[in-house]
């Protein structure tokens, strides 16, 4: 009995040591909120309160991204679709205007260029990613700056024609994507991209982001064109 009591003591602390160990390595993960930045878009719509009867007005979106460089940002293109003006703001206050620069409709990708956020450290991306990956999500959700959630990668899919993509790789998560957290950084627990947040289902589980390897392969469309 002795040496029964003594195992589960040694196996709770063990527990308890690789638990403060996941914490500390989720808090050093959440220092990367500082290359995340709000999107606010404005858009025109018209609205008809009875026949005859309408007028313009200017909603506003809030979206999430990341710096990719010094001066760009990648997000989700359906953050930025039919939005007039693209306001951007860094985890300190700053606040820029920004404009489209690329755009990947199909893969719900864009990148957007900034000219007034200094210091803005752009993220490592890496697709070094498989099924079971520890990750950490950063978005705005429901207008709510910088939430974070934690949760695994629950597969890595390909979606030949499905859910508004076409021809792009995903990965699955059982970690919350609510509204306002698309374009936002999946980070594994060295801080590194491995997907773009996009869409989600209202079911557990069925969370979906654009994988590193479809950004990478982005961001080397853009590079090229601007040469």
């Amino acid at each position: 009995m002795r040496n029964f009591t003594v195992i589960f003591i040694m196996a709770l602390l063990v527990m308890s040591c690789a638990t403060i160990s996941y914490e500390r390595k989720v808090a050093e993960v959440l220092k990367h909120k500082e290359s995340v930045v709000v999107i606010v878009t404005t858009r025109m719509k018209v609205k008809c309160i009875s026949q005859g009867n309408c007028r313009m007005t200017t909603p506003s979106y809030i979206g999430t991204g990341f710096a990719i460089d010094e001066k760009h940002i990648m997000t989700s293109y359906h953050v930025l679709r039919g939005a007039v003006l693209i306001e951007v703001k860094d985890s300190k206050g700053n606040n820029i205007y920004a404009r489209v620069v690329y755009a990947d409709p199909k893969r719900d990708i864009a990148i957007i260029e900034h000219t007034g956020i200094e210091k803005l450290k752009p993220l490592k991306l890496s697709t070094d990613y498989d099924q079971g990956d520890r990750v950490v999500l950063i978005g705005h959700a429901h207008g709510f700056k910088y939430t974070s959630s934690y949760g695994h990668i629950s597969g890595v899919r390909y979606f030949g024609e499905q859910l508004g993509l076409i021809d792009t790789e995903v990965v699955q998560t059982d970690s919350e994507n609510e509204p306002g957290k698309s374009g936002g950084p999946i980070l594994n627990m060295k801080g590194e991209v491995v997907g773009m947040i996009t869409m989600y289902y209202h079911h557990p589980g069925f969370n979906f982001s654009v994988s590193s390897m479809e950004l990478q392969k982005a961001i080397a469309k853009f590079y090229k064109s601007i040469k």
